[in-house]
């Protein structure tokens, strides 16, 4: 009864895991590899709901840890959301959110593009080079006389001082990339027509579970890498960032041919046991002819057919 108990807990803590990032993890692979764009739409609606809940955890977590029976809960409305049988993610998107968003005049055109009318005063080039001209006021002083080293070592002291705060917020800034941006951005891939969005968001989630997984399982060993944490955060801001797009250039790049490699072997397998299929329900059919017949035909199927594809 012991040893049945332990296997059931370790049942249950894999369980989490499995349904929450595992399961969706393939699912989505699967989505990215369909011209459709309802799966697609299915499982941004997933990784949306994932991400709040993740968020809202964080937030709310002195107010949950008096909730025994959180876990359980939230497992069941996970599977609820995943499962294809009631695919829930899709169903509160509709429902919910898409409905705010309307309500908030947030519509298809209004959040998925992004982009403001050309004519518009804001679009001007004189706005676009404000930011650029900010940052380089910021970091190269104006020479002014013999004040511009005092200046630029000011400038240099609020710089070190920004990125001090920076690490200091760590604990802020890792869910704002990884999980907050991605949402907002996720969003912004739901409401447009295109399926360019969609894949780029796909594959971010597809690799952020990935790596969420394969810091579970190494745990022990990342625990020894000082600064995995610093890595890891400009890893996902490279991935994010619209500037850089390093989700979709990794997926296209390596997860893809992965992929596809493991499709056709699939496909080979499964034509392999058509094949055998068919072959032995040929020979039940022959039970008139002659033993020599039987034997003729079956030296003929292992010509064909390997060693080792035989059932």
């Amino acid at each position: 009864m012991g040893n049945l108990w332990t296997i059931l807990t370790h049942l249950h803590s894999l369980a989490g895991p499995t349904v929450m990032l595992l399961y969706p993890l393939y699912a989505s692979v699967q989505a990215m590899e369909s011209p459709s764009k309802l799966d697609d739409e299915q499982w941004l609606a997933y990784w949306i709901l994932y991400s709040f809940i993740t968020l809202m955890e964080m937030v709310l977590e002195s107010l949950i840890y008096w909730i025994p029976i959180w876990y359980e809960l939230k497992l069941l409305f996970i599977a609820w959301l995943v499962l294809p049988n009631f695919r829930g993610a899709a169903f509160i998107y509709d429902k919910f959110v898409r409905e705010q968003l309307r309500k908030h005049g947030l519509t298809a055109r209004g959040v998925s593009s992004g982009k403001k009318d050309d004519k518009s005063p804001s679009s001007s080039p004189k706005d676009k080079e404000k930011p650029k001209s900010k940052f380089l006021s910021f970091v190269t002083p104006k020479k002014v006389g013999g004040t511009a080293k005092l200046l630029a070592s000011l400038q240099m002291g609020k710089l070190w001082t920004v990125l001090s705060h920076l690490h200091s917020l760590a604990g802020y800034v890792m869910p704002s990339i990884t999980l907050l941006y991605p949402l907002y951005a996720s969003v912004q891939a739901m409401e447009s027509s295109s399926k360019l969005d969609d894949e780029q968001w796909l594959a971010y989630w597809i690799l952020y579970s990935f790596i969420t997984l394969m810091e579970m399982v190494l745990q022990s060993l990342i625990y020894w890498i000082p600064i995995w944490y610093e890595l890891k955060l400009l890893f996902m801001a490279w991935l994010v960032l619209p500037n850089f797009r390093g989700a979709a250039f990794i997926y296209n790049k390596f997860v893809r041919e992965q992929v596809k490699k493991h499709n056709v072997i699939l496909v080979a397998a499964s034509d392999a046991s058509s094949v055998i299929s068919n072959g032995s329900a040929d020979e039940d059919k022959v039970t008139s002819t002659s033993p020599k017949e039987k034997k003729a035909k079956r030296r003929l199927l292992s010509m064909v057919i390997p060693k080792k594809l035989r059932f």
